[in-house]
């Protein structure tokens, strides 16, 4: 990501921030871990990352992520609300797809009737009416152990790969190509209709796993209250109290 003051295409003060912050909480338990520094030592977000070196488990390694990914929205604030409305609604966006696929690893889905109804149908006409456990295909699909993370967060239509946005991108974030591009419209099921009427849920069960439950105020009517004015997040997520 280029740096904030490149003279022909400034970076994102934000990402840059994030990215900072999520390598310096890994970086420091790293080094904790070589000095068999135990978890329950430590006060800060790298605790989860000693939790995940010690017992290596996807479970742990989304607690761990998404922790040192939450200290940095919670703290960083002010620099997401100088960022475009389009770039918004994309950091919403993935903070959403990490926060449901922890919650699938933790083992808490959240599917309803309705998305089961379209999977399971449209699984039918795949696999000549093999039954498919959709909870496990998503574990399967959300697990970091596989390469289908890897694989999804290469998908430009979900994650574009340069700053600022392109209008290509812009487009794809409102679902503009929905209609005629099954990538878009694939981004717009999985964000709008999986994901989109569980995120109260999704958000306070991920604050108590990540030990921030100032997760929970980011919600407003089922909305992700992100940056928000005044800057209610801001915290310091060098310590848990």
């Amino acid at each position: 990501m280029n740096p904030v003051s490149d003279p022909e295409q400034p970076g994102s003060a934000w990402w840059r921030a994030i990215n900072g912050h999520f390598i310096y909480h890994g970086v420091l338990a790293e080094l904790l871990y070589e000095n068999n520094v135990k978890p329950q030592e430590v006060k800060t977000v790298s605790s989860l990352w000693l939790e995940y070196m010690y017992k290596p488990s996807a479970q742990a390694w989304y607690a761990a992520h998404n922790a040192s990914i939450t200290c940095g929205y919670l703290q960083f604030s002010e620099l997401a609300a100088k960022e475009s409305v389009y770039e918004q609604s994309f950091i919403k966006e993935v903070l959403i797809r990490l926060y449901y696929a922890q919650v699938l690893i933790m083992g808490k889905f959240l599917g309803s009737v309705k998305v089961k109804n379209i999977f399971s149908n449209f699984a039918r006409v795949l696999v000549k009416d093999m039954i498919l456990d959709l909870e496990k295909i998503e574990e399967f699909l959300a697990d970091p152990k596989y390469n289908s993370v890897d694989l999804l967060v290469q998908l430009p239509d979900f994650y574009p790969d340069h700053y600022p946005l392109f209008k290509s991108d812009i487009d794809n974030i409102l679902f503009k190509n929905k209609d005629s591009c099954i990538m878009d419209w694939m981004a717009w099921f999985f964000d709008e209709d999986m994901i989109g009427w569980h995120l109260t849920p999704v958000f306070d069960y991920v604050s108590q796993w990540i030990l921030f439950p100032e997760v929970k105020n980011m919600i407003v009517d089922n909305k992700v209250n992100y940056p928000h004015a005044g800057n209610p997040y801001t915290i310091n997520c060098c310590c848990y109290e």
